[in-house]
């Protein structure tokens, strides 16, 4: 797998979205990319004063899905 691009992955639906699967994520401040779970992504939208307006919710079975949100600096 580590001989693909992000984008020729297999997609995976929102609704199969587990609380403890990563996502990339370029960490800016040391120019690295690194791995976050979809709970702490959620755990961060929720809690941010830096999302003015977010759309976001939690299954039974611990999926977490984000339909809208409108980021602020």
């Amino acid at each position: 797998m580590a001989d693909l691009k992000i984008s020729q992955l297999t997609a995976l639906t929102a609704i199969n979205v587990d609380g403890s699967d990563v996502l990339p994520i370029v960490d800016t401040s040391a120019t690295t990319t690194k791995k976050v779970s979809a709970s702490d992504v959620a755990e961060y939208v929720s809690a941010s004063s830096a999302v003015s307006s977010a759309i976001l919710s939690k299954s039974q079975d611990d999926q977490f899905v984000l339909s809208a949100a409108i980021f602020t600096s």
